[in-house]
């Protein structure tokens, strides 16, 4: 329905409606507007701020190991230099 012009939105209606009242609710409508989209299911502030938590925990985490191999990398290149 959506891509259709106004003529051929006339010849559509679902079976068990009256198609006087959809007429009538189409010609009431105002013409070239549709409604603005709703958000889908918002998400609870609750939930939204455990998940950054629980992301930032991780990235701190990973930061920490990435941190701990650079180091070993370090120590290993320095000791085959200086070896």
């Amino acid at each position: 329905m959506a891509g259709m012009r106004p003529e051929e939105a006339r010849q559509f209606y679902e079976e068990d409606e009256d198609p006087a009242r959809v007429f009538a609710l189409f010609d009431g409508g105002e013409k070239g507007r549709t409604a603005p989209p709703r958000p889908s299911d918002p998400i609870p502030l609750r939930q939204l701020l455990g998940e950054l938590a629980r992301e930032l925990r991780e990235l701190r985490l990973r930061d920490r190991i990435a941190r701990g191999l650079r180091r070993l990398a370090d120590a290993i290149q320095h000791r085959t230099t200086v070896g």
